[in-house]
């Protein structure tokens, strides 16, 4: 081995007052660098996962809640995700190894409620949900141009508008 390589699990940048600032580590296949703000909270992440193969980037707020995060997944599709105060995911967005992409909305308890999305096939779509989650109102252009605004009941079935 080279005299100019130093080999470690972990690597601690400290500040003139001995605080970590940042920390370069490899921990069970998975590598990160993570930057720490004056108080030792996370405010950087960004980490490759050997075991599964995906990598990703984090941003914290002053608490160490995480409120955005840009990954690859395994299979190379990209997702972008904003976080509420509380580190819950309210916004998606990505596209998947077929060519589709979505931007989803999810309320304040993690349920699904509004999807744009463009499917494989280049179709349009926008779909709306209750508050459990169902589909209630699906718009959508089909292949031909033309438009369809489907309102569905509680189980999903197509339903005349207004009931």
């Amino acid at each position: 081995m080279p005299d100019d390589v130093i080999r470690t699990k972990r690597l601690d940048l400290v500040d003139d007052e001995g605080h970590t600032r940042a920390s370069l580590s490899t921990v069970d296949g998975e590598t990160s660098l993570t930057f720490l703000n004056r108080e030792g909270i996370p405010s950087l992440g960004i980490g490759v996962n050997d075991g599964v193969g995906t990598s990703g980037v984090s941003m914290f707020d002053e608490r160490g809640t995480v409120r955005v995060s840009v990954d690859l997944d395994a299979d190379g599709s990209p997702a972008v995700v904003l976080y509420d105060t509380a580190g819950e995911p309210r916004v998606a967005l990505g596209t998947g190894d077929d060519g589709a992409s979505a931007i989803d909305f999810t309320g304040p308890y993690g349920e699904a409620r509004i999807t744009l999305e463009v499917d494989e096939a280049g179709q349009p779509g926008l779909v709306i949900m209750d508050g459990r989650g169902s589909d209630r109102v699906a718009i959508t252009v089909d292949k031909d141009g033309e438009p369809h605004i489907d309102f569905l009941d509680p189980d999903g079935k197509v339903t005349k508008w207004p009931a």
